[in-house]
């Protein structure tokens, strides 16, 4: 199964940490899948730091960066190149359609 590439901007608010635990939580459990945070080389560290404070590495495998080009589904705020869900946040209001989406791309 191919990897779900989270930005990282998608932990942080105005999205939900709670929301994005749960999404990740169930990727994780019921598709079995890669989960990996992909963020700036300059910002990893803080990232890092954020996902452990805030209890939302549990489920995560790895952070990347944009120049290590990782292959997979992406969720972004921004259109990429690449295969896409462009969202501008999780949250409890749209988690439920997300999964949905989500379940014919992984």
């Amino acid at each position: 199964m191919r990897p779900l590439v989270i930005a990282a901007e998608l932990s942080a608010p105005p999205s939900s940490p709670v929301s994005f635990r749960d999404l990740t939580l169930y990727i994780s459990t019921f598709y079995k899948t890669t989960i990996v945070v992909e963020c700036g080389q300059e910002e990893k560290d803080s990232y890092y730091k954020w996902l452990k404070t805030n209890y939302l590495w549990d489920f995560i495998d790895e952070i990347v960066t944009y120049q290590e080009n990782i292959s997979g589904f992406r969720l972004n705020p921004h259109p990429l190149d690449r295969e896409t869900y462009v969202i501008d946040r999780i949250s409890p209001e749209n988690l439920p359609t997300l999964l949905r989406n989500l379940h014919s791309y992984l």
